[in-house]
């Protein structure tokens, strides 16, 4: 890997998105909801070409800018579960706003999310040039949502922030399968991995072991 770039997202929620450059110059967006100027200044800075999209779930404060990047030629990356998001734009917009519905593709069926270019699989590799991304399935934010491994980082999404969770009273959120994947993420991510969460701070998990409430036991 060549570098990584933080790039924060819209407000009001500003999500944290991430760029990965390989040692090729081809590029990853993890979670693309910044504005597609902030990735293109970065790309050509580095010379490098916008070749993967990977998400770690579907919600609209991760994916303002996929329809754009999709257009310039990179491909969606993510987990089957959260291709269909709500069943009509209609219903989104009840929930988020008509905006933020907008953002998505509307299905054959009438529902709304996106038809991908690859599916993740759990424990899955997605290989770019000499760099892997492990994805790890952990509903509960949603039913897709996906921890990413990649050199000793985990791309979290919504599903584990520095001494808190991502929330699971949103359409396709699970209480019970939020714990189970938290206990799964306990048991499996070692204690040096750094984590980076889609919102808010960065930590690791052997902090979050040790102090986050959600984590203990």
């Amino acid at each position: 890997m060549k570098k990584i770039y933080h790039v924060h997202g819209r407000g009001p929620l500003f999500c944290n998105t991430f760029l990965v450059i390989t040692d090729q110059g081809n590029a990853i967006v993890i979670d693309p909801d910044a504005p597609v100027a902030d990735y293109k200044v970065l790309l050509e800075k580095e010379n490098a070409v916008l070749t993967h999209i990977l998400l770690t779930h579907g919600h609209h404060d991760h994916i303002g800018s996929v329809a754009e990047l999709r257009k310039a030629g990179a491909k969606l990356w993510m987990n089957p579960n959260d291709c269909v998001m709500y069943p009509s734009r209609s219903a989104a917009a009840n929930v988020f706003g008509q905006h933020y519905a907008n953002l998505y593709e509307e299905l054959e069926d009438g529902s709304i999310g996106f038809v991908p270019d690859g599916l993740f699989e759990d424990g899955g590799i997605v290989k770019v040039d000499e760099v892997e991304f492990q994805t790890i399935f952990t509903p509960g934010h949603t039913n897709g949502s996906t921890c990413i491994l990649c050199d000793g980082m985990m791309f979290s999404g919504d599903t584990l922030f520095n001494g808190e969770i991502g929330r699971t009273d949103f359409p396709g959120g699970d209480a019970q399968k939020m714990k189970e994947s938290l206990k799964k993420l306990r048991r499996m991510i070692p204690d040096d991995t750094e984590i980076l969460p889609g919102h808010e701070g960065f930590t690791t998990m052997k902090q979050e072991k040790e102090y986050n409430p959600y984590l203990q036991g």
